[in-house]
């Protein structure tokens, strides 16, 4: 069996980091993806990339015999070498890939994505249902009741939060609900530390002013007295006998509630064991110190955008250019001519202009446009001009002639097209 060695994963992370910089000076446009999601706003190039820090306007200098990097590096907000490192983790392993999808051939894919943290609170609806009291509602009260002393002392809560806000395909890393326990809120004295469990409420339709032990809306019963819920997932903490925060963390089961009840969560808290003593938390209700009341805290990834770099079109040849000629002035709208490139393999050819607005490095682009995806792009067929195929203009007609009009700023422009291939 042979293993991977130092050498090969010092080389791995060097191409890494290669294509990662790849990755951030790729734009459509002025708009830079991996750039938008780092938080950094400089839209020259990048020359390199640390975990806090970029640099650009790189130049070597030799002074006395000796060779100097010059450099203007610029530092970013202290996340950056973690986001970098979610972003190196999504690079596909280099060894396992197929010579034309390693990154030095620029034919790969990254997935964005972001990180998001959000607090519900208060819920949208809560109360408590009482086996003692099973017709009676509580969803006015000010406090949710807790208690496991049966047959008769059974208190649950059952709670709602809505969190449709999060977009579909999230995947979650963090689920804590909390509720601010209060110490003897009844009055009994006979108390000891309990296990107290979370789990999924089954039936959602239930409403806060109608809930009781033995029916979900004040008409209709539950399955089973006392509401509908499953094991699935859940969780459990100690309740000690101190006043403050109790919190159940289950990214599981708020996962399941966002993906299996329609974003929407549903809750009940319960015990199977105890003493006589009445525990409880805030309910939504309670009004004296609002920031006390339930919450939930979702830690969350959603996928931004797949950016393809190079997958559908790779530069092979230069075109000819037409028109307009060097130093020729005018007027917007301006039309833009050349000649299809012939030197492509009898493949079919897609073009790509960009106009920049202050040199011919081409990287402060006013226009920066594709023929498979651009509109506004045509052909001559041999007898009209034609809308420009997707798909690519085929070897019938190499060496005719392409266009695109565009409006444009004033001022001198550089421009220049490129000629590709689509990827099989």
């Amino acid at each position: 069996m042979e293993f991977l060695g130092q050498d090969y994963l010092e080389k791995r992370i060097k191409d890494n980091q290669k294509f990662l910089l790849k990755l951030l000076n790729f734009h459509i446009g002025k708009y830079y993806p991996l750039r938008k999601w780092l938080g950094i706003s400089f839209r020259g190039k990048i020359d390199d990339i640390s975990h806090l820090s970029f640099g650009y306007n790189t130049k070597y200098i030799q002074k006395e015999g000796q060779w100097y990097k010059q450099q203007t590096r610029e530092y970013q907000q202290p996340d950056l070498g973690y986001k970098l490192n979610l972003v190196l983790d999504r690079i596909p392993q280099l060894a396992l890939l197929p010579a034309l999808l390693q990154p030095a051939y620029r034919l790969a894919s990254v997935l964005l994505f972001s990180l998001t943290t959000t607090t519900y609170q208060p819920t949208i609806k809560d109360t408590w249902l009482n086996a003692a009291q099973p017709t009676t509602n509580y969803g006015s009260d000010t406090n949710l009741a807790l208690i496991y002393y049966p047959p008769y002392y059974q208190y649950r809560p059952i709670l709602h939060f809505d969190i449709s806000d999060i977009p579909s395909g999230a995947t979650f890393s963090q689920g804590d609900f909390s509720g601010y326990y209060l110490h003897d809120p009844e009055g009994w004295m006979d108390e000891e530390d309990v296990k107290v469990y979370m789990a999924r409420l089954t039936r959602t339709n239930w409403t806060e002013s109608g809930a009781t032990w033995n029916t979900y809306d004040g008409v209709n019963s539950w399955t089973t007295a006392g509401g509908d819920f499953t094991t699935t997932n859940q969780v459990s903490i100690t309740f000690t006998n101190e006043t403050g925060w109790e919190t159940w963390s289950a990214s599981s089961l708020i996962y399941d509630c966002y993906n299996l009840l329609n974003k929407q969560v549903h809750l009940i808290l319960y015990q199977t064991g105890g003493d006589c003593y009445a525990r409880g938390i805030y309910s939504r209700e309670y009004t004296t110190n609002t920031s006390l009341r339930p919450k939930l805290t979702v830690t969350y990834t959603v996928t931004l955008t797949t950016v393809a770099l190079q997958s559908t079109f790779f530069i092979v040849s230069s075109p000819t250019l037409v028109s307009p000629s060097d130093t020729t002035s005018g007027t917007s709208p301006v039309t833009f001519i050349w000649k299809i490139p012939s030197d492509v393999n009898n493949r079919p050819v897609h073009a790509h202009i960009q106009i920049d607005k202050t040199s011919d490095d081409f990287g402060d682009l006013e226009a920066d446009l594709y023929s498979h995806k651009d509109a506004g792009f045509e052909y001559y067929n041999g007898t009209d001009w034609v809308a420009y195929p997707i798909t690519g203009v085929t070897s019938d007609y190499y060496g005719n002639q392409a266009r695109i009009t565009l409006t444009l700023t004033t001022g001198w422009k550089y421009w220049r097209v490129r000629g590709g291939v689509a990827l099989s």
